[in-house]
């Protein structure tokens, strides 16, 4: 894991990761929400988020931004 945050409502943990992941965690279950994989040709190093929008930085010197549903 390279790194955490919370989502504004509290209900959801996202990690990223050096396999290449995003992962969004229901905190409430303790399970794993859904997992994107292959986001960046290298890992994810970085992530934040707000309120419509989660931001991914990878050591490829790429930054993704994902609209949120």
């Amino acid at each position: 894991m390279t790194d955490l945050v919370f989502h504004p409502s509290g209900k959801y943990l996202l990690s990223s990761s050096d396999d290449k992941s995003l992962r969004i965690w229901d905190l409430h279950s303790g399970r794993l929400f859904t997992k994107l994989l292959g986001i960046h040709d290298h890992f994810v190093s970085t992530l934040d988020m707000g309120h419509k929008h989660v931001v991914t930085g990878s050591v490829d010197k790429t930054l993704k931004i994902w609209n949120c549903r």
